[in-house]
């Protein structure tokens, strides 16, 4: 299961399709997962242990969902829900060109500022760029902030240069994760890395099928 600690999980009750924000905290390999919910009055009634909840999340440009039965609530010291590990998990695509892992160098500039980092994933239409802002605020990238950046795969003198426009902000940890839009008009990526998405989405499709047990 492909999930990262703190991402943002929607909860949907099965007989009332309400639907609320709760957040991801961990897992015990495939026995339990343990998310953290709103303290609402009626909680343990909502909760109650073999009760099904719906849940979906967005991963990589994907809607995750999956369904889990409560095994456990606990009210104190903090709201967590304990629910059984999902026997199937459905992946539906919302990006039109699907974004692949990949581990490549990279430096944006974004007005007076270079930040170094690593783009990774990477699709036809865009990509994410982790870096550490190490601290400094002056280095933090904004939703809707235009930036032109260069890579690199293998050879360091042999860069491939783009310009795109920020999406999303993430943290995790002591890194941000930026999502980035390629400009259409101004950024086409060359062939070698158009053949490795191509192959590694491939591969992916072959290993993760909507509904396939994991």
């Amino acid at each position: 299961m492909d999930i990262a600690i703190g991402t943002t999980v929607l909860l949907e009750f099965f007989a009332t399709r309400e639907r609320v924000k709760c957040q991801f905290v961990g897992l015990s390999g495939t026995d339990f997962l343990v998310l953290r919910v709103p303290l609402t009055t009626g909680s343990r009634e909502r909760f109650r242990e073999g009760n099904t909840l719906t849940f979906r999340y967005l991963n990589q440009g994907s809607l995750v969902g999956f369904r889990s039965e409560v095994l456990h609530y606990m009210a104190s010291p903090f709201s967590l829900l304990f629910v059984s590990y999902p026997m199937e998990i459905e992946t539906r695509q919302l990006r039109d060109s699907r974004r692949v892992p990949c581990n490549f160098p990279a430096v944006l500039d974004a007005g007076s500022r270079t930040i170094k980092g690593v783009i990774s994933d990477i699709s036809d239409g865009g990509c994410l760029f982790v870096h550490d802002p190490a601290g400094d605020e002056e280095f933090e990238l904004r939703p809707g902030e235009q930036v032109a950046g260069s890579f690199h795969v293998l050879e360091k003198t042999k860069k491939y240069p783009f310009k795109a426009r920020v999406t999303s902000m993430q943290a995790c940890g002591d890194k941000r994760l930026a999502g980035l839009s390629f400009d259409p008009a101004q950024t086409r990526l060359p062939d070698s890395v158009r053949d490795y998405i191509e192959e590694i989405a491939e591969f992916l499709e072959g290993e993760a099928k909507p509904g396939r047990r994991r």
